[in-house]
Formats: structure tokens, sequence, C-alpha cells
């Protein structure tokens, strides 16, 4: 009863005031809210998750390359290689991972400012060097296999790469699947990310003890991905979450991640189903290093395809 009191003995203009900054202060907050939200994401999910048709520049064959437009896309991401056979008819041949970027010759020099501000001066439309250079990037691909959507009833392709033939990224990378130490941990990456499809992480621990593994080794994870064609892992390791590439185990985009409220982890990561031992001298001399979670993911982060 005060409060009304007081405003009514307030004069109009006082009101509006007070509820002008009321609502200014409110728009603040969520202004800042917002923009914590944003420095706790992923920056580049969206990139990797947009499919990209890049044509071959060139084919090394002495080292089993391809050169093209890196158009953005980073190191560690794979695609597929589609052989084109007429504007009607292309088929995928092989797999190709990005090994490196390469800059542009007419890259952006300091010894250069001077002159291209004059240049610049001279004729203000003239494209910033700078994004010259990054638009003009060339990729360096290794060539690989097909071992993502193989399909073992058909005959294996023996078209090699050629100039003028295609390579697609981000085909498989609405798909993901989560390694998380615990449930909490695997909920709110969920929760955090709704544009990703991510695939339940029994269907891969299931893959994983039906390997009769219980330590997920590189290319158990990678041979999990190709089956369920799955093109990212999201990885939580000690204080971060990490976007590998499924094939290569790169990572693409990483943020931070507070696991300081973690206590008692699953291994060898969090999912509905339990190994169950068979009782054999082999299931109980079998090494189980990931029941050591952050130990064993941050040397499997760090070392990728060459973790042991």
């Amino acid at each position: 009863m005060s409060t009304t009191k007081n405003l009514t003995k307030q004069k109009p203009y006082q009101v509006r005031i007070q509820t002008f900054a009321l609502a200014f202060a409110l728009l603040l907050l969520l202004s800042l809210q917002q923009a914590h939200s944003e420095q706790n994401q992923l920056k580049n999910l969206y990139k990797l998750q947009h499919t990209t048709k890049i044509a071959i520049s060139s084919v090394d064959t002495k080292s089993n390359t391809i050169e093209f437009p890196a158009m953005g896309r980073v190191v560690g991401e794979s695609g597929f290689i589609w052989h084109i056979y007429d504007e009607n008819y292309a088929s995928i041949i092989a797999t190709a991972t990005i090994i490196e970027i390469k800059s542009s010759q007419n890259e952006y020099s300091p010894k250069n400012t001077t002159q291209e501000k004059t240049s610049q001066k001279a004729n203000p439309q003239k494209q910033n060097p700078k994004d010259n250079a990054s638009q003009s990037a060339k990729a360096i691909a290794r060539i690989n296999p097909i071992s993502v959507l193989e399909q073992k009833y058909l005959p294996s392709p023996t078209n090699k790469p050629v100039a003028g033939d295609e390579v697609h990224f981000g085909t498989l990378n609405s798909l993901a699947f989560i390694i998380a130490p615990t449930l909490e941990t695997y909920d709110s990456i969920r929760a955090s990310y709704p544009s990703m499809q991510f695939l339940n992480s029994d269907l891969m621990v299931g893959y994983l003890f039906d390997k009769s593994k219980f330590d997920p080794k590189p290319k158990v994870l990678s041979n999990a991905c190709a089956v369920y064609s799955v093109g990212l892992l999201f990885l939580v390791t000690r204080d971060r979450l990490s976007v590998l590439d499924c094939q290569s185990l790169v990572e693409l985009d990483s943020v931070a991640f507070d696991t300081s409220a973690v206590g008692q982890t699953i291994a060898p990561f969090f999912s509905r189903v339990q190994y169950a031992s068979s009782g054999s001298l082999d299931s109980a001399l079998k090494r189980k290093n990931s029941k050591q979670y952050f130990e064993y993911y941050d040397g499997l982060l760090k070392e990728g395809k060459n973790f042991k």
C-alpha cells in the first residue's frame, strides 16, 4: 500500500522516467546474459554443419594429395571426393582430409602497407588485400579410400580423382556423438546445441563392447562413426568441450566447459549400457585406462590418431 501511495504522489513525468530506467536496466541485463551465453558457444559449428562443394584445382599423384580453394574450411576436416562423369552422373570415389591451408602468393605483407594505403586512397572501392588473401587461400588434402558410406555389396570405385572433380565437406556434420563423463555433462551439451542431431551414446559404446574393447581407441571411434554415418565427435575433457572430425580426430572447434563439479565419472564414457565382463582371464587382464576419464581423454585430444 505504501508503495502505491508513493507512486500516486509522484508526478507523471517522474513515473515515466522510473519506468524507462527499469526497462533499460532489464534490457542491459538481457544483453549481458546473451553475450555471456555466446562466449560459451562453439564459434565454428554453423560453418562446420554447412555443406560446401569445392572443385579440385590439381592432383599430385606422387604425394596422393589434391589442391582446391579453402573457402573457409579448416585443417582436419574430412570430405567426400565426387568424380564427375558428365552433367547428369557423379559418384563418390574417395575421401579427403585437409592437411594444410596455404596462403596466396599475393598474401598481405606489412612491407606493402604504404603502397596499399596509397592505392586504396586512389581507388576506395578496392578490396582489402587481407580479404583477398583469405579468400584465395588454397587447401591441400590427403586422398583416402572410402570408409564412410561404404557398400560392401557394390563394386569398389576404380576412378582416380582428377582436376574438376568435387570435394564435398559437411555432408555428415549434422550428426554427432558425445563423449562425456556424466549424465549431467552429456545433457548440458545436448541442450546447448539444439541444431545438432546427437546420436545416443549407447550406440557407440555398444559398438565398442561388440568389438571386445573397453578403452575407445582412435580406429574404433572412427569406425563407429563410419557405421552410423556420423561426422562430428563432441568430446568433454578437463574444462574444455572440443569438436573433433570423426575420421581424422583433429580438433575443429573448442570452447571452455566447466568440469569442476564433476565427481565420479562413468567409464569408458556416459551411456546406459554397462560393461559385462565375461569372467575370463583375458577380460580380467584387459586394460581399462578410460576409468581415469580426464587423463585418458586429455591424451586422446592431444595425440589424435596417434593416441595409443
